[in-house]
């Protein structure tokens, strides 16, 4: 515990630093009534920043201004110039003892800053190394999903590996969809009989579309799927009238593999790119994209939108 601060005048503790008064030299304290002060004078004091003696240090503080004095006047005997030396002696330890404490609290203050630097460092290390190992993770999650993403969008796209569609054909308000298809394909000089079918059906149309909603076709057998396709690119004229609707007027009558949402935005990313690039071909092969630059150049598989930046 640190000693108890005693006024030098009458050696009694000092309880408030605001009920008495340092020395400006010897910094010891003592009580205003013991120096004939008010406290409104010491008040005062501090509030200024006055500088102020305590009576040992003016006595001395005395001694030396007429030492000084009487030396500037030639007057000075030995011993008041060896009390002067001794008084600029006390005034060099006093101002020595003041820069050491002053110096020590300086350095105290820069280890504290030291050592709160260093843990911040320490601090931000870590979070830099979590940062870190926080973005290769989510690269490999990112990596992961996409691959995820590119497997399901296989997995659907092989779903519909029997699946075509057919678009252009007029609807009917009480049509037989299967006889429709039919129809189609004995166009195409393709015998296609109910049981080769496994399903299909009139697809869903944007609100306000006037053209016909599709057909989309799954067949028992693949084999079917590609001979139906194989027919359609001999006939390229295929027609509205080749199926049956002799009342209105001839309508191209489109039939293309059946393509996964996901492929099918893809498809029309590509046909923009197509124009873009200059790219003569583009057609889609068992569910595949493929783009071709001109005759006799070799082709190249679409399986993203990044493989459409590269063109």
């Amino acid at each position: 515990m640190a000693d108890k601060q005693v006024c030098t005048v009458c050696k009694a503790s000092l309880t408030r630093a605001r009920s008495n008064i340092a020395c400006s030299d010897c910094k010891n304290r003592c009580h205003p009534q013991c120096v004939n002060m008010t406290k409104a004078e010491v008040d005062s004091v501090i509030a200024e920043g006055e500088v102020w003696r305590c009576p040992p240090c003016s006595k001395l503080r005395r001694q030396s201004m007429k030492a000084v004095s009487a030396a500037e006047d030639g007057a000075a005997n030995m011993s008041q110039v060896i009390f002067m030396l001794e008084e600029a002696k006390l005034d060099r330890d006093r101002m020595e003892k003041d820069f050491n404490s002053s110096f020590e609290f300086v350095n105290s203050k820069i280890d504290d800053q030291t050592k709160t630097i260093d843990n911040q460092t320490l601090k931000l290390n870590e979070c830099l190394r979590q940062i870190e190992a926080l973005r290769k993770e989510n690269v490999d999650l990112r990596k992961k999903v996409s691959e995820l993403e590119e497997r399901l969008e296989e997995a659907e796209q092989y779903s519909r590996s029997n699946s075509l569609e057919i678009h252009g054909v007029p609807e009917a308000v009480t049509e037989d969809v299967y006889e429709t298809v039919r129809r189609v394909c004995t166009a195409l000089d393709v015998n296609i009989t109910r049981e080769k079918i496994d399903v299909c059906h009139r697809l869903g149309k944007p609100k306000g579309e006037n053209r016909p909603a599709g057909i989309i076709v799954k067949f028992v057998r693949r084999e079917d799927k590609f001979t139906v396709l194989a027919k359609r690119k001999v006939k390229r004229n295929l027609s509205t009238q080749d199926i049956g609707f002799q009342k209105t007027p001839p309508a191209p009558v489109y039939i293309n593999e059946s393509l996964s949402p996901g492929r099918r935005r893809l498809y029309a990313a590509a046909k923009e790119a197509k124009k873009r690039s200059n790219y003569m071909y583009l057609w889609v092969d068992k569910g595949k994209i493929f783009m071709r630059k001109e005759q006799g150049k070799p082709c190249v598989r679409i399986t993203s939108t990044s493989d459409l930046s590269k063109l």
